[in-house]
């Protein structure tokens, strides 16, 4: 297979492929001692990825297979599921409560993170909704408000998990599609002015935000409690130096830093690969951005557009916040890192996201074209 510029389906493709396959070391050398302890496995949870990732090549395999405009036909029915299921996880037995928040659907011997769903479901409707009413979307009403107003609905649920990650990734997310769609800038700031109180209670009032936000401001203020996590973070990464410590020789991941597999594998990464290895890691969700963008710039209609922009831009904005943490660029969001973490539901529907991406790529009469011209 000879790779071209010419064809950025599969160069999306192969950084995609080579962020598992990167995610997969990784995972085996940073759950290791972990799993041992745990589950008496040293494999344990990289065996679970393995079959998730199973599960998530034949995400991929009918994203690309399954022509993008059917999911318009579907957009309302798969958010109101979504909805549903975001119901039904605040609600035992089928929510599943783990370490105090209940964010997983248990429908026999599975569990997944209704949250992750429900993303990608909220792109699709936005995507199908903000192309319909294209002509409409200076109006702040039809154009603004209603989208906005049921990402704000979706992001309220999400939060009574709690999970305020994954709540400020879905407002930034519904905000950054109403903005490319074509919704006048001074509208934002209409809702930044009525948003900032609601975002002040939501941090500081209710729930784990506010510990997170001193955490972030200082870590080193209560470096055994609150700052504990970032610290460990900062220790991992400092110590990889420029070329690392070498694959399996870190010392954090030895009960020092918690979630050393999921949350911060980041930081895991840095310290037995260094700088270098880490660098790598960010030029390779960068390069997912660029073809991914490049892909639905090239579509041939609003919905594909739209739709490839808002799936590449959940994986690679979560991407950076998780990376951020890790270098105590933002606070601690609990969102894991794409396609490199453990997590099945993460890596199952960020699969199936770059399946439909390569489908809308499949479509494109324009597929081959070097522009980046975008025209919603």
């Amino acid at each position: 297979m000879v790779l071209s510029k010419n064809r950025p389906d599969l160069m999306l493709l192969v950084g995609a492929i080579v962020l598992v396959g990167a995610g997969l070391i990784a995972i085996y050398s940073a759950s290791g001692i972990l799993a041992i302890y745990q589950h008496e496995d040293g494999l344990y949870f990289l065996k679970r990825q393995i079959v998730w990732l199973s599960s998530g090549t034949i995400a991929l395999l009918i994203g690309r297979r399954i022509d993008y405009h059917i999911w318009a036909k579907w957009a309302k029915l798969l958010l109101i599921l979504g909805v549903i299921l975001l119901l039904l996880t605040l609600h035992p037995p089928l929510g599943r409560k783990v370490n105090g928040a209940q964010r997983w659907l248990k429908i026999g011997p599975l569990a997944f993170q209704t949250s992750e769903y429900v993303k990608v479901a909220l792109v699709i409707y936005l995507a199908e909704s903000l192309s319909r009413k294209k002509r409409e979307m200076t109006d702040f009403k039809i154009g603004f408000l209603v989208p906005l107003s049921i990402t704000v609905i979706v992001s309220i649920l999400i939060m009574m998990q709690p999970h305020l990650g994954m709540t400020l990734l879905i407002i930034f997310l519904g905000g950054a599609m109403v903005f490319v769609a074509g919704a006048k800038i001074v509208h934002f700031f209409y809702l930044l002015a009525g948003g900032l109180p609601v975002l002040y209670l939501l941090i500081f009032k209710f729930g784990y935000g506010k510990e997170r936000i001193l955490s972030f401001v200082n870590p080193w203020a209560d470096p055994l409690h609150r700052g504990y996590q970032i610290i460990q973070s900062f220790i991992a990464l400092g110590g990889g130096g420029f070329l690392g410590k070498g694959l399996g020789n870190s010392a954090q991941k030895l009960f020092y830093l918690p979630n050393p597999h999921t949350d911060f594998i980041f930081a895991i990464i840095g310290e037995e690969t260094g700088f270098l290895g880490a660098g790598a890691i960010v030029f390779l969700f960068l390069w997912l951005a660029f073809w991914g963008m490049r892909i639905a710039c090239n579509s041939k209609d609003s919905f594909g557009q739209l739709l490839g922009f808002g799936l590449i831009s959940a994986i690679t904005i979560q991407a950076l916040l998780n990376m951020g943490v890790a270098c105590g660029i933002f606070p601690i969001t609990g969102l894991p890192l794409p396609l490199v973490s453990v997590g099945g539901s993460g890596l199952l529907f960020a699969m199936f996201s770059i399946g439909v991406i390569l489908n809308i790529s499949r479509a494109s009469p324009k597929a081959n074209s070097g522009g980046l011209a975008c025209e919603y």
